[in-house]
C-alpha cells in the first residue's frame, strides 16, 4: 500500500471518497494530488469519573473470593501465587487503582492523506503554465532577435513573425518548429 512518511510515522493514501486504499502504482501526480485528511477509527462513549482503589480494599476483595493474601513486612498486602514448603512462597505486590476521572465521548482518528484527481480546468491549467515556463526562453530569444534587427544585424523575417504569434497564442506546433535565427538567441 501506498505509504506517506511525516515525522517518522508512515501514512496509509486513500482515494478521494476514503473506500479505499491505494498502491503506489495508483497515484500519479501529474493527474492528482495528496491532502491531509482523517479517517475515524472507532467512536469511544463517554466514561464518568470512577474513584480508584487502595490496595488494602483491593486486597480484602480478593480475600472473600478464598484468594490467598498476606501483609508484608513493609506493612503492603501481596497476594501469594504459589505456596511450596520446599520453596517458599511466591508472592505479587497489589498496587493501589487510581481516580478514572470523567472523559466526554470521543472520537478516534487516523492521519491520513487522499489522493485527489485534479479536474479538466485545473488538467488544462497545468498544461498551459507548462507551455508558459517552456515559452519564456524562447520569448526573450525573440526579443534579441528583434533587437539585432532594429540594429540592422538581422534582417526582419515573415516566418519568424508567424511563428512569434503561434507563440503568443501557446501553439503546441510552435515548440517543434523553433526558427534558425531564434534558435541562435536561445540561453
Amino acid at each position: 500500500m501506498a505509504q506517506n512518511r511525516i515525522k517518522g510515522k508512515s501514512m496509509k493514501i486513500y482515494n478521494e471518497y476514503r473506500t479505499k486504499e491505494l498502491n503506489e502504482k495508483d497515484i500519479d501526480f501529474e493527474k492528482g494530488y495528496l491532502r491531509a485528511d482523517k479517517i475515524l477509527i472507532a467512536r469511544h462513549e463517554a466514561v464518568s469519573f470512577q474513584r480508584g482503589r487502595s490496595a488494602k480494599e483491593i486486597a480484602e476483595e480478593l480475600k472473600a473470593q478464598g484468594i490467598g493474601i498476606e501483609i508484608g513486612y513493609d506493612g503492603k498486602p501481596y497476594r501469594i501465587i504459589k505456596d511450596s514448603e520446599k520453596y517458599g512462597r511466591e508472592v505479587e505486590a497489589i498496587e493501589d487503582e487510581p481516580d478514572t476521572p470523567a472523559k466526554g465521548a470521543w472520537n478516534e482518528e487516523e492521519e491520513i492523506q487522499v489522493y485527489i484527481l485534479y479536474t479538466e480546468e485545473e488538467l488544462e491549467e497545468h498544461r498551459l503554465s507548462a507551455l508558459r515556463s517552456r515559452r519564456a526562453p524562447l520569448l526573450e530569444a525573440f526579443d534579441k532577435w528583434e533587437k539585432a534587427v532594429l540594429r540592422g544585424r538581422e534582417s526582419d523575417d515573415i516566418a519568424v513573425m508567424e511563428w512569434y504569434k503561434r507563440m503568443l497564442d501557446l501553439d503546441e506546433l510552435a515548440f517543434e518548429s523553433i526558427p534558425l535565427r531564434i534558435q541562435y538567441y536561445v540561453g
